[in-house]
């Protein structure tokens, strides 16, 4: 199989990730500036842009709006959010199964309690990872999603 070679916004991404990982742009230290960046790779305007886009979907990067951009994670540390989105995935797998062989199989009335409160202690623990993923990234966690107490919380009262 041909190997392409890599586009110039690759290849400026991979200079910009190499800084990170050997502490030349530092974990909460701003990158340089597009106009700097330009100079210092010789690449256009628009490599720069979309290198420093894609660097932040990837979660190496972030900005403040008439600030500038930001490190927030090395390579180390997007591999092992990446590791952690492994097991994310396989808990909420697990989850489905057991939902799905809820809806599939005859259950006593204490069984179902029971299944029911093993998802519910696993969600939690699904909420709580989803959080500290967030957190890891430096992303937010997303407004618009009730702490799950509360749900439950409101889920009982009605």
């Amino acid at each position: 199989m041909e190997r392409r070679p890599k586009t110039r916004t690759q290849q400026l991404m991979d200079q910009i990730v190499h800084r990170i990982d050997n502490g030349q742009y530092p974990i909460g230290e701003f990158i340089p500036s597009t106009t700097q960046l330009i100079k210092e790779s010789g690449a256009s305007k628009t490599v720069v842009i979309n290198a420093v886009r894609e660097l932040k979907a990837k979660g190496y990067l972030d900005s403040h709006p008439a600030k500038g951009v930001f490190v927030v994670a090395t390579t180390d540390e997007i591999t092992e959010d990446d590791l952690d989105m492994g097991v994310l995935t396989r808990d909420i797998a697990e989850v489905r199964e057991r939902v799905d062989r809820l809806g599939s199989e005859e259950h006593s009335l204490d069984d179902l309690r029971a299944e029911i409160s093993g998802l519910r202690r696993m969600v939690y623990s699904l909420h709580a990872h989803l959080i500290e993923l967030y957190g890891k990234v430096g992303q937010p966690y997303p407004e618009g999603l009730l702490n799950l107490s509360e749900q439950d919380t409101n889920r009982r009262a009605s």
